[in-house]
């Protein structure tokens, strides 16, 4: 899932997702230097260094334009940790030269205005790219470089330092913080959510088309071969199984569809079975009209042990056709599966197929139980119940 966010900056390409969070970024830092513009512009009565201030407005003007075209043309530098790192240097910047361009007390008498929201914005951006984990603290350690620039307006000693001045950089420093870090966790989490996407999609694909070439044409070896070359059906049987597993796994087509309910479940259990075997299977449900659906690990138990019987009764058996009848009320699941095999005597064959170990088992952990009633050349029913 993490394969694509693994990639180096370098050469990775912004997720959908990831680049309408950039491009929001974008037109922030440009609002951000427009106030910076006009803040510097209104207050320049009070610079002692303007042609510094207008250097420092005029570099971060070249900032945004450069982020926004790299962001259009080469997206992959706009998530490079170099420049993340240098723009929340030049925030730093920004904040400390706030304090030595202007007349002194200007930082908490007359207001801000090269550290205004640029050096917030460019929180945010490190965040996104670095993590909020590293982005988050170093977000705050440039919000705390407004001591320095402090120091450089002219508070230079201890008594200069009120508590509202402390104050009101505390609260800089938190302010920074908490946006860079929930800008960061919103961004990691729709980033693992969009990869998580892309990759299940890449995967069901890949399961469309070899489920529409190969698998078919594995089970169609394994179905006309099974009298004539039993070792080649078997063969077929076990590569569309290999596959199957390696296909599936970890996908939305995965062999667990307890989270679909419980018809969705039976019913992929018999297609599952009913494709590996020349079997047909009949699968019939009632539910509950409550519509209360039973928990996931009932359904996962049930639909694994009807699973196992299944492959029984088209392994051991020898049946061709097997029914399938389940009913959920009033919060039991109860489940038969009857087959016209050749049957077997219980009294004598007292774990037939590991059936005590595939099937009881699962519907014992559940709290439900298992009763089989069979007879040599009748066929069997195996009837489960969630408790």
């Amino acid at each position: 899932m993490n394969r694509i966010w693994s990639q180096p900056a370098a050469r990775r390409e912004p997720l959908p997702t990831e680049r309408t969070l950039l491009q929001g970024v974008a037109v922030a830092r440009w609002a951000g230097w427009g106030w910076v513009a006009i803040t510097t512009v209104i207050q320049r009565s009070d610079l002692r260094r303007p042609i510094v201030a207008y250097i420092l407005v005029i570099g971060a003007l070249l900032l945004c334009a450069v982020s926004s075209w790299m962001l259009s043309k080469a997206p992959h530098w706009v998530l490079s940790k170099r420049v993340a790192v240098f723009e929340l240097t030049f925030g730093a910047l920004m904040i400390i030269a706030d304090g030595w361009v202007f007349t002194n007390n200007h930082n908490f008498v007359g207001g801000q205005s090269l550290s205004g929201s640029g050096p917030l914005v460019a929180a945010l951006a490190a965040s996104a790219v670095l993590g909020f984990r590293i982005g988050a603290p170093l977000a705050m350690l440039m919000g705390a470089t407004r001591v320095i620039g402090g120091i450089a307006n002219g508070m230079n000693s201890v008594d200069a330092w009120t508590t509202d001045r402390l104050l009101s950089v505390a609260a800089t420093v938190v302010q920074f913080g908490i946006a860079a870090l929930m800008f960061g966790l919103v961004t990691q989490q729709l980033r693992l959510v969009e990869t998580e996407v892309l990759t299940r999609r890449a995967r069901d694909e890949v399961a469309s088309t070899l489920h529409d070439g190969v698998l078919q044409t594995l089970a169609l070896v394994a179905r006309r071969t099974t009298t004539s070359d039993p070792e080649l059906a078997a063969e077929a049987r076990a590569s569309d199984r290999e596959l199957r597993r390696w296909l599936f796994h970890g996908a939305s087509t995965s062999n667990d569809r307890s989270h679909d309910g419980l018809e969705a479940a039976l019913r992929h259990a018999a297609d599952h079975v009913m494709r590996t075997y020349d079997l047909h299977v009949s699968v019939s449900v009632v539910t509950d009209d409550d519509g209360h659906s039973p928990a996931t690990e009932v359904i996962a138990a049930i639909a694994g042990a009807t699973r196992e019987c299944l492959t029984n009764a088209a392994k051991h058996a020898e049946a061709t056709k097997v029914i399938v009848f389940s009913e959920d009320y009033d919060g039991v699941v109860y489940v038969s599966i009857r087959d016209d095999g050749k049957g077997f005597d219980p009294s004598v064959v007292t774990d037939r197929a590991g059936i005590a170990g595939s099937v009881k088992r699962r519907i014992a952990d559940i709290g439900g139980r298992v009763t089989i009633d069979s007879k040599p050349g009748s066929g069997t029913e195996v009837q489960l119940w969630s408790r």
